[in-house]
């Protein structure tokens, strides 16, 4: 088992998404598409620490998934460039997981 299957199933039972979700997106990006999710959650703990106060973890992980994996996952996949695919990951992760 995978460590987003692990994490996973941690949170497979809560059907909205919450900041214990973030670790398990990183890693369906590393186990999925090989993305060196160490080097990009670096990346977004320095972005997000330059954030106002009031930012939300939630909501700037949602805002940096997009602006930086959405085009490219949407290339990958072989979807439209207007797709939100990153939202559509946060939702799998959020709510089905995987069996």
């Amino acid at each position: 088992m995978g460590r987003a299957a692990a994490r996973r199933a941690e949170y497979q039972e809560k059907e909205y998404f919450e900041e214990g979700h973030i670790a398990v997106v990183w890693d369906e990006l590393e186990d999925r598409f090989g993305v060196n999710s160490k080097g990009w959650k670096k990346k977004f703990d320095d972005a997000f620490m330059q954030q106002p106060h009031h930012v939300e973890k939630i909501a700037f992980f949602r805002k940096f998934l997009f602006e930086n994996f959405n085009e490219i996952l949407n290339h990958i996949l072989c979807r439209y460039s207007h797709v939100n695919t990153t939202d559509k990951l946060i939702e799998y992760v959020a709510r089905k997981g995987v069996k």
